[in-house]
């Protein structure tokens, strides 16, 4: 490398578009495997013409189908959003980290959802019990049908809301640390929706085959499948989506034996038996250990739900946190009793009821009610509840990207089995309203907070 007097490089060439850019490795992407996979007769595999390579017009003729280069295109631009937002992703926590070394604290504690269990939540009668004013209006106040829900075989004064879903021993945090962040990772996290958003559109474009043209080739993609897109599956783990996934590592590797001493066994064991038609073993067998690294890794729900356990909202002692949570118990109590008095009472003790429970089931956590408090308070910090506000935009937009899917994939083959053997009934499954809402929800608190708001 030669340089001038000033500094500069006098040799070789001037910088391009394309170099820069590097078109001509995006041109040459579009391609078939080079060769004829395992499993399938040659004879219905398209023969490479002679001198073709990577880069050149798509062939025709034969096996060649004109709609097969489409349906590449579309999803290498699928994949390359994708490796954006996992640039976005990993900027935005490295910058957390910055924040936290800088008071001592290494790593995010993990936010164990699994562990949770529904069934256990405790009824709304625990928290008038920590303090008395809500005890007093249910016995003064309430309609018959709250008072009975209210009043009947009074437990002991329970231990809620909890937190203990967060790694054992954490160091609470303050939002002040955060201070000159807030900006930085609401815009990471907002350029991922938008990105989400662009790719959606692209299946409009894919609708432009007919399912006839689609069947054409599909057959060729057996059995890779849209599953086996690890940059995705890394997009879920970033998010916090992970448990639902770890029966689909390779049981005794040794990535997954570490999965187990993070999580616990309970947590892995909750997401199934092994099925090894569904592994990561099958459908992306070099990432399985960069995936397992990613699942490792901090994820937003774990700041996020570290976030809402913040000292600002504990106070001392944890006493704050009781009194918040008792005071908006008592606001949702108040408001099913006039529910009760104004409904239709053959309704109205069917959904008094459910809602008596599901409440239950919300305020048995503090970060739901913490998210409650942000939300109806105009003193709130602007930063916090932006990037809150942000990152459920985001789990939104992954719930909208997978229902187009799902119904594109409807139009495009029905309830034929998928190439890597899921189809319909798979995706389904996915976004199914019956799973636990950690399974498919990044953050199952910015949500639930959207039914205990009054």
């Amino acid at each position: 490398m030669k340089l001038g007097k000033d500094g500069r490089r006098v040799d070789g060439k001037h910088l391009t578009y394309n170099d820069y850019i590097n078109v001509r490795a995006l041109v040459e992407s579009l391609r078939l495997a080079p060769d004829v996979p395992q499993g399938v007769i040659p004879e219905r595999w398209p023969k490479t013409p002679k001198g073709w390579k990577p880069g050149d017009a798509w062939p025709t003729g034969g096996n060649w189908c004109h709609d097969e280069a489409l349906f590449i295109t579309v999803h290498q631009g699928f994949e390359l959003w994708f490796r954006q937002m996992r640039h976005e992703l990993g900027d935005l926590f490295a910058r957390v980290a910055a924040s936290t070394a800088a008071h001592g604290v290494t790593q995010i504690p993990r936010a164990h959802l699994a562990r949770r269990d529904a069934e256990q939540a405790p009824k709304l009668d625990r928290f008038p019990k920590l303090y008395p004013e809500t005890t007093r209006f249910a016995a003064s106040n309430a309609s018959s049908a709250v008072r009975d829900l209210i009043l009947h075989d009074l437990p002991a004064p329970g231990i809620f809301p909890r937190r203990e879903d967060l790694d054992a021993g954490f160091t609470p945090c303050r939002l002040s640390w955060f201070q000159n962040d807030w900006d930085h990772l609401t815009e990471r996290v907002e350029r991922c929706t938008k990105m989400l958003a662009v790719c959606l559109p692209y299946y409009d474009i894919l609708l432009h085959m007919t399912p006839a043209q689609f069947l054409a080739f599909r057959d060729r993609l057996a059995p890779a499948s849209g599953f086996g897109s690890s940059q995705f599956r890394q997009i879920e783990f970033a998010l916090g989506v992970r448990e639902r996934h770890f029966a689909k590592f390779t049981p005794n590797a040794a990535w997954t034996k570490t999965l187990r001493k993070r999580f616990g066994d309970e947590v892995v064991d909750a997401a199934g038996p092994f099925r090894a038609e569904d592994s990561f073993a099958r459908h992306c067998p070099d990432e399985e250990k960069t995936l397992a690294q990613a699942a490792l890794g901090p994820s937003l729900r774990d700041l996020v739900y570290w976030l809402l356990t913040a000292h600002e909202f504990t106070g001392k002692a944890d006493r704050d946190r009781f009194r918040l949570a008792d005071r908006i118990a008592a606001r949702n109590l108040a408001q099913l009793d006039h529910d009760n008095s104004t409904q239709n009472k053959l309704v109205s003790a069917v959904v008094t009821g459910d809602t008596y429970r599901q409440l239950g089931r919300h305020l048995a956590h503090f970060e739901t009610v913490v998210v409650t408090a942000l939300l109806e308070s105009t003193d709130s910090p602007f930063g916090l509840v932006r990037f809150l506000q942000a990152c459920l935009a985001l789990d939104d937009g992954v719930l909208h990207w997978r229902d187009v899917h799902l119904r594109f994939v409807e139009r495009m083959i029905g309830a034929r089995p998928g190439t890597g053997g899921g189809g319909l009934q798979y995706l389904r499954r996915v976004v199914s309203d019956k799973a636990e809402p950690y399974r498919q929800r990044g953050f199952p608190c910015l949500w639930e907070a959207r039914s205990v708001l009054l």
